[in-house]
């Protein structure tokens, strides 16, 4: 059942045990996060809880909003573009998702207030470093599966995710299931900035082939740090030497 302007209006509103105003849309076999500009922004917390979203993801821009309930969904994807529309969030219940990677969890860290976030249930959960890379991720994170994070745990997620010794353990283990959407999420950050560099008509039909044409994120993020910097000309030149 698709979110409406009439399910909204239906659904429970209420003001919670923490004085938040809370909107209740759980058990709608919901698939997909839609059409919440009928919240008017009016809401702190949103319960998504039991139904069929698999994409965190889809919100309009809701400054309100601090808190989502969206446990025992269908959830394996997490927007790229989630800070642009829902930056205030502190609170994330994702528990008993399927969420597979540790790479998939890499949107949560642009949002800088979220402090409470819970992956109890999902297959990342049972991966090895699991618990030290969300705290690596997440400094600010200050509940983890419902467990407060220790001094001394984030002492070993900075000892064991920095310098280059931390960088090569991230590659070894940090690995996501959905590498063609953060590809596809890149190049579209990465087409609505050209428009701030100031190129030529030519120099943005050169830049529009090549991110068409990258084939890995590394590739995307490269030519997006290039045009960034206004070196898109130099950058190019060093691609093509380095090939």
């Amino acid at each position: 059942m698709k979110i409406s302007a009439d399910m909204v209006m239906l659904a429970p509103q209420f003001t919670n045990a923490l004085k938040d105003r809370e909107i209740d849309l759980r058990e709608n076999k919901i698939p997909m996060i839609e059409n919440l500009g009928a919240t008017l922004d009016q809401f702190d917390t949103i319960d998504f809880t039991n139904n069929e979203i698999r994409v965190l993801g889809g919100f309009p821009k809701l400054v309100r909003l601090k808190t989502v309930f969206l446990s025992n969904n269908r959830l394996n994807r997490i927007d790229f573009r989630l800070n642009e529309t829902v930056e205030n969030i502190e609170e994330l219940q994702l528990s008993n998702n399927m969420v597979a990677e540790l790479g998939d969890l890499k949107p949560l860290a642009q949002l800088p207030k979220l402090a409470r976030l819970s992956l109890v249930g999902n297959p990342v959960s049972k991966l090895p470093h699991y618990r030290l890379y969300v705290i690596h991720l997440l400094p600010q994170l200050r509940l983890l599966d419902f467990n407060k994070i220790k001094d001394q745990e984030r002492k070993d997620a900075e000892a064991a995710f920095s310098g280059a010794k931390g960088e090569k353990l991230i590659k070894e283990v940090v690995k996501s299931t959905n590498a063609q959407a953060e590809i596809a999420d890149s190049k579209a950050k990465a087409g609505a900035s050209k428009a701030k560099t100031g190129l030529t008509s030519a120099q943005e039909q050169e830049i529009k082939m090549a991110i068409a044409n990258a084939k890995t994120l590394q590739e995307v993020n490269a030519l997006e740090a290039q045009l960034k910097s206004g070196q898109w000309g130099q950058g190019a030149k060093a691609m093509e030497v380095g090939k």
